[in-house]
């Protein structure tokens, strides 16, 4: 499903160049539960970005279901986010003003009105909010502001699914139950879900640690 082979991103910095990713060779398949570990600016949300098409490699290949994303223009990168990868931010990304269901709803304006409250009705009770559909984010916990999170990035039924700090935001207890959201969705769904972090005891949560340091993957380990 995502294959990466010899994989860089360089960027300019005032006049200086960046080496974001180093020559990084990795293979997901789908239905992998694995988390992106690595203290800052050890090129893990650099490598977010090229998994989940907003940004391109500076050279190597990224083939995600053997399409060579690097070599496509900017509306077909919109259109492979919109069909295959759903995003769950730390900060959320809600808008404040509209309700919960209003939210999940914001990202399905392709098809009719009634199937879009239909989909985005199913996604928020996937998470347990079928009681908060009407209620704004204002209103919510963090919690649960970040269930809806978890319920827009799934309204679409994406192939890939990527957390960035996806607890980051929350106490231990409600960080606890957003992974267990998350480790359900990826056995019932067989959806591939991927959690950028820099938390040890959320990454041995899934099921493969893949670890950066100064843009380079150091290890690559499986979680019995």
């Amino acid at each position: 499903m995502i294959e990466l082979l010899n994989v860089s991103k360089t960027y300019q910095l005032s006049g200086i160049e960046v080496n974001a990713v180093k020559s990084v060779n990795l293979n997901i398949n789908q239905g992998e539960f694995a988390s992106i570990m690595g203290p800052s600016g050890s090129g893990k949300s650099t490598m977010m970005n090229i998994l989940g098409c907003l940004d391109v490699p500076s050279s190597g290949e990224y083939l995600l279901d053997d399409i060579d994303v690097g070599k496509l223009s900017d509306n077909k990168l919109a259109e492979i986010r919109g069909e295959k990868v759903g995003f769950i931010f730390q900060t959320y990304n809600l808008l404040p003003r509209i309700s919960a269901i209003e939210n999940v709803m914001m990202g399905l304006s392709y098809i009719s009105n009634k199937d879009i409250k239909n989909k985005a009705e199913i996604a928020l009770e996937k998470v347990g909010l079928k009681d908060r559909m009407k209620h704004k984010p204002v209103e919510m916990s963090g919690g649960e502001q970040q269930r809806v999170s978890i319920a827009r990035a799934l309204v679409k039924n994406p192939r890939i699914v990527l957390a960035d700090e996806p607890t980051g935001a929350l106490d231990t207890k409600t960080g606890s139950e957003i992974m267990q959201i998350l480790t359900s969705l990826n056995i019932e769904s067989k959806i591939t879900v991927l959690i950028v972090t820099h938390e040890p005891d959320i990454a041995k949560q899934t099921k493969r640690i893949i670890s950066f340091r100064d843009g380079e993957i150091i290890s690559d380990e499986r979680n019995k």
